[in-house]
């Protein structure tokens, strides 16, 4: 260690003119060690720095990893996408021997016109659809159906009344019964004609039906919902389809509009208030049946209502018994002949 020291001492003079210029020596020895910190500091700076550079130059070195991968791709399917270019350029030459733009630019002009034309043809299709009222057409022919299956029942009464009646004439004798004899038969032969007057009725609404069915399918329907839609879709059953009626803010029938006509309801006639305060009513009764709802009890309604609207307002009742109960009272039940699918109780 001595020698050292020695040797250290030795050379230390000698060291300023030996040294390179730059940097300087410090003054003193509080002044060195200030600069040594200052260097010390500076270098971990730099080795930060180079950690930091390192980093970047590696992720540098990806992104170029990366770029060259892709560009091989790209420049396989720039190849790829040149050759079918170039198949297709040679398949458009050849198509082109055979038929020209211009023989297809025209092909084209005509199917577009074939196209309008078409489209003009379902319009007025659709038009014509709309003006035969499906839904209308339909529900008439439901009701017939189902007031021919009544028919059909009254029938297989009055042959079980004639039975009991034959059986009553072998017991008992002819004495005294040949005029309920001569009414029984007078009533059957009624039930048959009206039988087979309904039955006519029936086939036709059902041919008309199939005949429409399938224009009918491609129809928009509209879904039933708020009251007021109600009122009028049963009414254009009695009316026609022009019919529209004002609700007001308590659910009662302020006027009727039919042919871009309005009328206030007072002034309509007793028939046509009868008929709409009825479709009202039932409108009512089919709107809360789903949620429980209530039976709907009428009472000789529809005495202002002419015979013709009679076997609409029939369809009206049958429509609406598809959704809720109606119970009719009356003492004229021949009135309520056209209903369909009703059931008949005599009371007394």
């Amino acid at each position: 260690m001595d020698g050292k020291v020695i040797g250290l001492r030795k050379s230390v003079p000698a060291y300023p003119a030996a040294r390179i210029p730059e940097p300087g020596l410090p003054e003193n020895p509080e002044t060195a060690k200030e600069e040594l910190r200052g260097a010390e500091a500076g270098l971990e700076r730099a080795d930060k720095a180079w950690e930091e550079a390192g980093t970047q130059l590696d992720a540098a070195r990806k992104v170029r990893d990366g770029l060259r991968e892709r560009h091989q791709r790209v420049r396989v399917e720039l190849y790829l996408k040149a050759e079918e270019l170039k198949r297709v350029e040679d398949e458009l030459v050849r198509s082109r021997k055979i038929r020209t733009d211009n023989d297809l630019e025209s092909e084209h002009s005509k199917y577009s016109k074939l196209v309008h034309t078409e489209e003009e043809k379902v319009k007025s299709a659709g038009t014509d659809l709309l003006n035969k009222e499906p839904d209308r057409v339909k529900t008439l022919a439901e009701t017939a159906k189902g007031s021919l299956e009544t028919v059909g029942k009254k029938r297989e009464a009055a042959q079980k009344e004639n039975t009991e009646v034959r059986t009553r004439l072998k017991v008992f004798g002819e004495e005294g019964l040949h005029e309920k004899l001569h009414a029984a038969r007078s009533h059957l032969e009624h039930i048959r004609q009206e039988n087979a007057a309904m039955m006519r009725r029936a086939q036709a609404a059902g041919l008309l039906y199939g005949t429409m069915k399938e224009e009918r399918d491609k129809a928009r329907r509209a879904y039933v919902a708020p009251l007021k839609e109600k009122i009028e879709k049963l009414g254009r059953l009695v009316f026609n389809n022009s019919f529209e009626v004002e609700v007001t803010e308590d659910l009662s029938v302020a006027g009727r509009t039919m042919d871009g006509s309005s009328v206030p309801f007072e002034s309509l006639s007793g028939g046509t208030k009868e008929q709409i305060s009825l479709i009202s009513r039932l409108a009512c009764a089919m709107t809360v049946s789903k949620g429980g709802g209530a039976s709907l009890i009428l009472d000789d309604a529809l005495g202002y209502t002419d015979p013709e609207r009679l076997k609409l307002m029939g369809a009206v009742l049958a429509r609406a018994g598809k959704e809720c109960q109606i119970i009719i009272l009356t003492c004229v039940p021949d009135r309520y002949n056209n209903v369909g699918e009703a059931t008949t109780v005599r009371l007394g």
